[in-house]
């Protein structure tokens, strides 16, 4: 589509494609005030009202799909905070929560990053969490309670 343009020196030039533009706009010979208008069209607007020129101006971004959600842990994470080994399951929970809010804020990288560390400690959690209730249990059932029977 070939567009019309009115240069800072107040004259008409055109028709010019669209590509051609936005080199004028990198050069900074023309922004987001300039008028332009479609060859065929009768108003003027400036540069900015166009979307064609919104991403060159800098008004927005590249389109960027979304990526998608790192698998949640809060839920697994707090089932080994309350039943396994609450200290490392703990730092489990915090890490499940950053991701989240990490992915809702826009960090897919640091999100993922998160996600990676809480199960690092829902790892962790498990395997230091199930030999100590094991060892609790056997104190319970087959020694008649924990052996702090003697302190004050």
């Amino acid at each position: 589509m070939p567009y019309k343009i009115i240069g800072e020196d107040k004259k008409e030039y055109g028709p010019v494609e669209l590509e051609e533009i936005h080199e004028w706009i990198k050069e900074g010979r023309a922004d987001g005030t300039t008028r332009i208008r479609l060859e065929s069209d009768e108003d003027w607007r400036t540069a900015s009202e166009y979307p064609e020129f919104a991403e060159v101006l800098g008004l927005a971004g590249p389109r960027e799909t979304r990526q998608p959600p790192p698998p949640t842990l809060l839920p697994f994470a707090v089932f080994l905070n309350l039943c396994c080994c609450p200290p490392l399951g703990l730092a489990a929970t915090i890490f499940a929560a950053f991701a989240l809010a990490k992915y809702s804020s826009g960090d897919w990288a640091g999100s993922t990053e998160a996600a990676a560390k809480a199960w690092q400690w829902c790892w962790y959690s498990i395997a230091l969490g199930i030999p100590f209730q094991i060892l609790f249990a056997y104190w319970q059932f087959k020694m008649g309670g924990l052996p702090l029977e003697g302190l004050p």
